[in-house]
């Protein structure tokens, strides 16, 4: 129970630094990112499929 608690605190504190990182992203760096997600679901989804 306790190495739950602990990978939860973990968790929570990556989501927090990730939400600090987002906040003080550039608006054209967050656009570059949301591009090269969709581009590797793309990617990932044709390679499923074939």
């Amino acid at each position: 129970m306790n190495e739950t608690l602990g990978e939860m605190r973990y968790l929570g504190l990556a989501v927090c630094r990730i939400q600090e990182k987002i906040s003080d992203a550039a608006p054209s760096c967050l656009l570059e990112s949301r591009a090269a997600s969709a581009e590797r679901l793309r990617v990932t989804s044709e390679l499923v499929h074939h």
